[in-house]
């Protein structure tokens, strides 16, 4: 029988486990028992601002600057001591390349040395660290945005023409506003709060805002109770990422329509009383 490879097998490749960790978009670096490096790639030297030949064999106290040093050195040590790998760990600080605040998302796994009891602890702990400024800075925004939108004395809404107008977006005064909690509003649509409108209507509304511009109107809306409250409305059409959405403020006309009910009462009341004081004045001529 000829000697030699057979189908579907091959020769045993070293695989080149530096040049490729070296290639990894994201920061990499191994630490032993001893919380020492034992290697970096180049990302992760960059992100530390040090060479990568001054890393080898020193601990993290000599190369991360303070302030970072107690996060990392707790993580690193919870992994050795739990056995257990952390994921999505966020740490924000400032490096050596940069006195400007970074933020980091780091994922630390155990590692065994091989023919290594695994029920035993882990020889060494390996990170991979990505750069999530950018990401962080924006989600913080996004916080920020919610916040402000949640704590609007005005009720603001968001609905999905494609998906029957139904609301995606409600904010705490609208649940106030209506009595309802957002998980039943989210259900809804504008038809469910002013039985007189129809589907149709939301698409001709829908049709008027993509071609000629926001809307604003006065309606009667139906709360929770059963009870209607004059409400005015503006809407207006908002595209994000293709889709299309109607993002609109309710404000309550409820204060003003008692305001001018009791001027109206009392504008009668003068009327009345001045009638009343002409027909004297007649009466006693």
């Amino acid at each position: 029988m000829p000697q030699g490879n057979t189908p579907g097998t091959s020769q045993t490749t070293a695989i080149p486990f530096r040049e490729a960790l070296g290639r990894l978009p994201c920061g990499f670096a191994l630490y032993d028992a001893d919380l020492r490096y034992v290697y970096v790639n180049e990302t992760m030297a960059a992100f530390n601002g040090v060479p990568i030949s001054d890393h080898a064999g020193r601990i993290i106290e000599d190369i991360l600057p303070a302030p970072l040093v107690a996060d990392v050195r707790a993580h690193l040590a919870r992994v050795l001591e739990t056995r257990r790998a952390e994921i999505g760990v966020e740490i924000r600080g400032i490096t050596a390349r940069s006195s400007e605040w970074s933020t980091w998302g780091c994922d630390y796994y155990p590692v065994w040395a091989p023919e290594t009891d695994r029920d035993g602890p882990p020889s060494h702990v390996a990170a991979l660290v990505r750069d999530v400024t950018v990401q962080s800075a924006l989600g913080d925004r996004l916080d920020l945005l919610r916040s402000v939108l949640q704590q609007s004395s005005d009720a603001l809404y968001v609905t999905r023409p494609d998906q029957d107008f139904r609301f995606v977006f409600v904010n705490e005064a609208t649940e106030r506003h209506y009595g309802r909690t957002a998980a039943e509003l989210l259900t809804m649509n504008p038809c469910d709060l002013n039985p007189q409108w129809t589907l149709a209507d939301l698409r001709a509304s829908w049709q008027h805002m993509t071609t000629i511009g926001p809307l604003a109107f006065e309606t009667v809306h139906t709360k929770a109770d059963g009870s209607g409250v004059p409400v005015f409305i503006q809407a207006r059409a908002v595209w994000h990422g293709g889709v299309g959405y109607v993002a609109g403020e309710i404000r309550s006309l409820e204060k003003e329509r008692a305001a001018e009910q009791a001027q109206r009462a009392h504008q009668e009341q003068l009327e009345h009383a001045q009638r009343l004081e002409a027909e004297g004045l007649l009466a006693s001529g």
